[in-house]
C-alpha cells in the first residue's frame, strides 16, 4: 500500500502530528478530524506489516491495542450501536493516537524538539486565553473550573502537566542550547506551574508532585555524588514535610469546633426576636456552628435591604443564597440575625451574591481555599447535605452508582454501548441524592472501565500499563514514561 514515497508520507504525517499537538487544547473537532487523518497515513505507510508487528515487541503498544480489542469486542455486547460508536470518537485520541505513533515511522530527535516546542508553545497561549476569558466571562464567580473553557478543567490540567515535563526535560536533560530558548522553556515551566495551581485541579497537581518525586527518586539513586544526593534527599523531605504540615494545619483548623453549652445559649436576639439554636447538627464553617444563634425574619429583612439579589433568591452560582449567607456568617463568627449582617462589609455582600460560602474562599486562586472546601465537602456529605454543585460530594454519589452497577455485573461489564441507561437506572435503585441532571459518568477511570468491561477489562488494563512502565523505564523514553504515569494516577 505504498501510495506516497518515503519521504513524502512522513512529511504528511509529521505536519499532521503537529497540527493535532497545536489543535488539542482549541479545536477537539480537529484533533478527532487528525487523528482520522493520521489513522489513514498509518494504514497506507511503507513497510505496513513490519510496522504492525511493532505491538507484540512492545507492551506500550500493546496496551493500547488490547484496549482497543476491548473496545472493538464490546460492540458484540451492545444494544446502542450509536453510542458505542460515540465512546470510540470520544477514546480515538487517547487511546488510538499512541498506537498509530508506535507502529509508524520513528520520528527524528530535532523534528520531535520541534513537535515538542510547539505543543509548549500551544499549551502556554492556550492558557493565557483561557485566563482573559475567565476574567471577561466569570470574574464574578468563585468557581474557578470556567477557567477551562474548550475542555475540562481536570483533562486540561493533565496536557499542562505534559507540557510542563517537557520544559523540564529540554532544560534539564537535553540542556537545550541558546539563551532565548533556554529562557522560553524556564518561562514557560514557570508559568505553567503557577497556572496549575490557578487551575485547582487537584488531580493534576497531585499527578505532577508524584512525577517531580519520582525523578528526585531516580535522580537520588543514579547520582554517584554523594552531596548532590543528600541535597535531593533534604528536597525531598522538606518538600514532603511541608506538604503534610500545610494539610495537617488546614484539617485541624477545620475540626477544632468551638464547644458551646446549649443551656447557656441566649435565647432571643437584641431586637427580641427569638434564636434557633440547633448544635446537634454538627455542620460548621472555621469552627463555628452553622445553625446557632440563628433567626431567619431578621436576617431576611436586614439583607434584602441591603443586596440586589433577595434571600429567597440564587446567588450567582445558582445556589440558595441564604445558605450561602448563612455559612458566610458562621465563617465569621457572626450571628445569623440583623446585627450580624449588618457587621458584613460590601466586599464580603459582593462575596456572598457571588456564591462564596466562607471568608476564606474569598481568593478564587488559593489552593488551600480549594483543600479547606474538599475537607469541607466530606464533612457534609457525611452529615447527609445534599450534593448540590459541589464536586467532592457529587463524585461520591458517582462512585457509589458505579460500585452498585460493577457489583451485578464484575466479569464482563456491560459493554460500552449500554452506560449511560444502565447508569440512570442504577441512581435511581441506590436512591441518589443527586439532581437528574447530575446523574453523570462515574469520573474515574477505573471505575469507568470496570463499568464497560468488567473485571476482566481492568486486569488487562493495569497488567498492559505496569508492562509498560517497567518496559519504558529500561528504555529510558522520558516522553512515554510520563505519559504512562499521568494515565496511572489520572482518576
Amino acid at each position: 500500500m505504498n501510495y506516497f514515497s518515503s519521504k513524502r508520507h512522513f512529511e504528511f504525517y509529521f505536519w499532521s502530528l503537529v497540527i493535532f499537538a497545536v489543535s488539542i487544547h482549541w479545536f477537539h473537532s480537529m484533533t478527532v478530524i487528525m487523528t482520522v487523518i493520521i489513522g489513514f497515513l498509518w494504514f497506507i505507510q511503507p513497510q505496513f506489516k513490519e510496522q504492525v508487528l511493532k505491538i507484540f515487541k512492545n507492551p506500550s503498544i500493546f496496551l493500547f491495542s488490547s484496549l482497543f480489542s476491548l473496545a472493538l469486542v464490546s460492540l458484540f455486547f451492545t444494544h446502542n450501536i450509536s453510542a458505542s460508536l460515540k465512546y470510540f470518537v470520544t477514546v480515538v485520541p487517547v487511546f488510538f493516537l499512541p498506537l498509530f505513533i508506535g507502529t509508524s515511522q520513528k520520528i527524528p530527535k530535532q523534528r520531535f524538539a520541534l513537535l515538542m516546542y510547539l505543543y509548549i508553545l500551544s499549551t502556554v497561549l492556550s492558557t493565557i486565553f483561557n485566563l482573559i476569558h475567565y476574567y471577561i466571562q466569570y470574574s464574578n464567580l468563585s468557581d474557578v473550573r470556567y477557567i477551562s473553557f474548550f475542555m475540562s478543567h481536570i483533562r486540561y490540567s493533565l496536557f499542562i502537566t505534559i507540557a510542563l515535563f517537557a520544559c523540564y526535560y529540554y532544560l534539564i536533560i537535553e540542556k537545550v542550547k541558546g539563551f532565548l530558548l533556554r529562557c522560553f522553556f524556564s518561562i514557560s515551566f514557570i508559568w505553567l506551574l503557577i497556572f496549575l495551581f490557578i487551575l485547582q485541579s487537584v488531580t493534576g497537581i497531585i499527578i505532577a508532585f508524584v512525577i517531580f518525586f519520582l525523578i528526585l527518586l531516580n535522580n537520588i539513586f543514579k547520582s554517584k555524588n554523594r552531596y548532590f544526593r543528600l541535597a535531593l534527599c533534604a528536597i525531598l523531605v522538606i518538600s514532603f514535610s511541608l506538604i503534610l504540615l500545610n494539610l495537617v494545619t488546614t484539617i485541624l483548623e477545620f475540626s477544632r469546633v468551638k464547644k458551646i453549652d446549649p443551656q447557656k445559649m441566649e435565647k432571643f436576639t437584641p431586637y427580641g426576636n427569638e434564636y434557633q439554636n440547633d448544635t446537634a447538627i454538627r455542620f460548621v464553617e472555621n469552627g463555628n456552628y452553622v445553625f446557632s444563634y440563628y433567626c431567619v425574619k431578621e436576617m431576611q429583612a436586614t439583607w434584602d435591604s441591603l443586596s440586589s439579589i433577595h434571600y429567597n433568591e440564587l446567588d450567582n452560582k445558582k445556589e440558595a443564597i441564604n445558605q450561602t449567607l448563612i455559612r458566610y456568617l458562621a465563617s465569621k463568627n457572626l450571628r445569623k440575625d440583623r446585627n450580624g449582617v449588618l457587621a458584613l462589609s460590601a466586599q464580603d455582600r459582593r462575596n456572598i451574591e457571588n456564591g462564596i460560602p466562607n471568608y476564606k474562599l474569598e481568593n478564587k486562586f488559593s489552593f488551600n481555599a480549594r483543600i479547606y472546601q474538599i475537607i469541607w465537602e466530606i464533612d457534609a456529605y457525611r452529615h447527609g447535605i445534599k450534593p448540590g454543585g459541589h464536586s467532592v460530594m457529587q463524585r461520591f454519589e458517582f462512585w457509589n452508582c458505579a460500585i452498585a452497577l460493577i457489583s451485578d455485573h464484575f466479569i464482563l461489564g456491560i459493554g460500552t454501548g449500554n452506560v449511560r441507561e444502565s447508569l440512570d437506572y442504577y441512581y435511581a435503585k441506590v436512591d441518589t441524592k443527586l439532581n437528574q441532571k447530575k446523574w453523570l459518568y462515574p469520573h474515574n477511570q477505573y471505575l469507568t472501565l470496570m463499568v464497560s468491561f468488567g473485571i476482566l477489562g481492568l486486569l488487562v488494563f493495569l497488567f498492559g500499563l505496569i508492562a509498560s512502565v517497567r518496559f519504558e523505564r529500561k528504555q529510558n523514553n522520558f516522553f512515554v514514561l510520563v505519559y504512562l504515569i499521568i494515565i496511572l494516577l489520572s482518576m
